[in-house]
C-alpha cells in the first residue's frame, strides 16, 4: 500500500482516527466505538503504518486532510456544514444540530449508570437516567439510616447506667 492512501483503512480505523483528531483517549473512542481500549490502540497502530504517519496524532491528521475533496475548500471561512446548507434547497438538520448541547456533568452521570446498570445486570427498565440516579441515591440514604439506627440502638444496649 502507498504511505498516505486510506483506501484499505477499515470504516472503525476510520472512524477511530476521526475520534483522534477531535482529541480523544484511547478510553474515550473505545467507549464510543464499543471497543476495548487495547483494541482501539492496535486499530490505530494498524492505520498510523498504513498511513505511513510517525504516530496516531499525524495519522488522524494526514487521514482528515486526505477527507477533503476540493483543495480550494480548505481556503473557505466557512465550516463544511454551512457551505454545504448554501448548495442544497433543502436541507434537513443533522442529528448533531437536533440534539442539545450536554455538559460535561450530564455525561459523567449518564456514563456512571450506564457502567454501574451495565455491570450489575438484572432486567431492563423504563426508568430515565435522572429516576436511575435518584432511587440509586434515595437507596444509599436509606441505608445510611437503617446503619444509623442499629448503631444507635447497639450502644443504647450497650450502655451501662
Amino acid at each position: 500500500m502507498v504511505p498516505g492512501s486510506n483506501q484499505a483503512l477499515s470504516e472503525v480505523q476510520k472512524r477511530c482516527l476521526t475520534l483522534v483528531s477531535l482529541n480523544r483517549t484511547s478510553k474515550e473512542i473505545a467507549v464510543e466505538v464499543g471497543l476495548s481500549p487495547m483494541t482501539v490502540d492496535q486499530y490505530l497502530s494498524r492505520a498510523t503504518s498504513m498511513l505511513g504517519a510517525a504516530n496516531r496524532r499525524d495519522a488522524a491528521r494526514i487521514f482528515i486532510q486526505s477527507q477533503v475533496s476540493d483543495p480550494f475548500k480548505q481556503l473557505e471561512f466557512k465550516p463544511e456544514t454551512v457551505a454545504e446548507q448554501q448548495n442544497s434547497a433543502n436541507v434537513e438538520p443533522t442529528q448533531a444540530e437536533t440534539e442539545t448541547p450536554r455538559n460535561r456533568w450530564s455525561i459523567l452521570i449518564d456514563n456512571a449508570v450506564t457502567w454501574t446498570v451495565s455491570r450489575f445486570g438484572g432486567a431492563p427498565h423504563d426508568l430515565t437516567k435522572l429516576e436511575t440516579v435518584r432511587a440509586i441515591l434515595w437507596t444509599a440514604l436509606a441505608a445510611t439510616g437503617i446503619l444509623a439506627a442499629i448503631i444507635t440502638v447497639g450502644a443504647w444496649l450497650n450502655h451501662k447506667a
